[in-house]
């Protein structure tokens, strides 16, 4: 009996290694075949996403003005205007016409190189337009801010004389200086939102309301200016309001508020990646193509460095080629996508 025991205890043992052998290989067998397929899976994706950039860095031969995504929102109405090479024209501080390419200007930002003794010393009328010579106006406008850049944008326009306007939201008590030095420095200060939630600000009409009024009365706490100017958050053709944005206008008008659209952007919101030289060559395009004034969206916040990078290229393009700066007033062509009937 013993040598039986023995001997079913040794098959016992027996078998159960051979188990573990056969459990151990087959664990071996899965994780390769889940390595392999998660090696194939990575690189179809990687692959595909490759594709996506390439087919999205290339500029097509036709552009279209849209509203943009104010800060990554939604898109509005669109416009056409064409963006080719020829945007990159540009004119040479000796007034003569050339192109600037990369290998031309390595490492500059923008797109018009200034000479070293060039100045922007040029008077200002009582309203504080910079004066061109091609009988045609941009108005700068900020939206979303103030926030960490725009003491670096207010440096870049003071630099040039140049004046702009700031449609703010309610950020932060540390950029409320910020908003002071936006108005002691003469630019315009208007009203873009209090919370920038689209759910929130347009929930309803009564929502809408409270939000400007809190935005005005910030604006009004703070730098003592009793600003009249609104862009609504998304455009006036914004498709996201809950409210009908017929009433929200007739609000604004109610009020004696006036709200402005753009009709030039350099898709700061559309695209995160683009560099400075692109950003330029997006809202030059649309600023040629429009057959008067141009009022120019451009975001003013932590996320966009790009479009602060690329502030003094665009600035200096737009003066180089004989265009007027100024910031918005009451003089100011309205740019509305919505119209209330």
């Amino acid at each position: 009996m013993s040598v039986f025991r023995k001997k079913r205890k040794y098959n016992r043992a027996k078998n159960r290694a051979e188990l573990i052998y056969i459990l151990f290989g087959a664990s071996i067998l899965i994780s390769m075949i889940i390595t392999i397929y998660v090696m194939n899976h990575t690189s179809r994706v990687q692959d595909s996403f490759d594709d996506i950039l390439k087919a999205e860095t290339v500029e097509p031969e036709d552009r279209t003005v849209a509203d943009g995504k104010d800060a990554g929102q939604v898109e509005g109405e669109e416009k056409n205007a064409s963006v080719t090479a020829a945007d990159r024209d540009v004119l040479t501080a000796d007034g003569s016409s050339g192109t600037e390419t990369d290998a031309d200007a390595p490492g500059e930002i923008g797109i018009f190189k200034p000479a070293a003794n060039s100045t922007y010393a040029a008077p200002y009328h009582a309203d504080g337009k910079l004066e061109g010579t091609n009988g045609k106006t941009v108005y700068l406008t900020f939206d979303d801010g103030p926030s960490s850049c725009t003491s670096r944008i207010l440096d870049i326009l003071a630099e040039r004389n140049v004046k702009a306007t700031f449609f703010v939201v309610n950020t932060n008590e540390f950029f409320y200086d910020d908003m002071k030095r936006i108005v002691d420095e003469g630019h315009t200060i208007a009203m873009h939102s209090y919370t920038h939630d689209y759910g929130k600000v347009y929930a309803d009409l009564n929502s809408f309301e409270r939000d400007v009024n809190k935005i005005h009365d910030l604006i009004y706490d703070v730098t003592g200016v009793d600003t009249k100017y609104y862009r609504f958050p998304g455009g006036s053709s914004n498709q996201v309001s809950k409210v009908p944005m017929s009433e929200c206008i007739d609000y604004l008008d109610d009020m004696g508020y006036v709200y402005f659209d753009w009709n030039a952007m350099n898709d700061d919101a559309e695209v995160s990646y683009l560099s400075a030289e692109e950003l330029n060559s997006r809202a030059l395009g649309y600023i040629r193509s429009n057959p008067g004034d141009s009022v120019l969206l451009l975001h003013d916040l932590e996320t966009h460095q790009g479009t602060v990078d690329a502030l003094p290229g665009l600035l200096d393009t737009l003066i180089a080629e004989g265009y007027s700066i100024a910031a918005i007033d009451d003089d100011t062509p309205i740019i509305h996508h919505f119209d209330a009937e």
